[in-house]
């Protein structure tokens, strides 16, 4: 069973100020790391993205963390790895998410013999 990430307080997670300042301030190297990251996960849910992209994924991970649904600790983490755990913990969700017997079956998946 995965470990269950400590509650973070009110006193310790950023405002949506600071997590505005800190998105502004990813350097390139920073948001082309969180870009590849999403790539990867996207390309290991396959069918089970639904059409989402990794441009998806990385929007989903910085609107929770503006709305609040995902606190970011500013004094323990960056903010860019705090992005990249949210996205790795929404693709997974996406990935339980998805019902593999209500999904059509593609051809291209059906395995055929002659």
């Amino acid at each position: 069973m995965a470990k269950k990430p400590p509650s973070i307080t009110a006193e310790k997670a950023a405002t949506p100020a600071e997590v505005r300042t800190a998105l502004g301030e990813l350097t390139t190297g920073q948001l082309l790391r969180l870009e590849r990251y999403g790539q990867f996960r996207i390309a290991g849910l396959g069918r089970r993205a639904k059409g989402r992209d990794h441009e998806d994924l990385l929007s989903d991970a910085v609107l929770a963390t503006l709305e609040g649904t995902r606190k970011w600790n500013k004094g323990a983490i960056p903010i860019d790895l705090h992005l990249r755990g949210a996205m790795r913990s929404i693709s997974s969700h996406w990935r339980e998410q998805f019902d593999d017997d209500s999904e059509p079956q593609l051809e291209s998946d059906v395995i055929r013999t002659n």
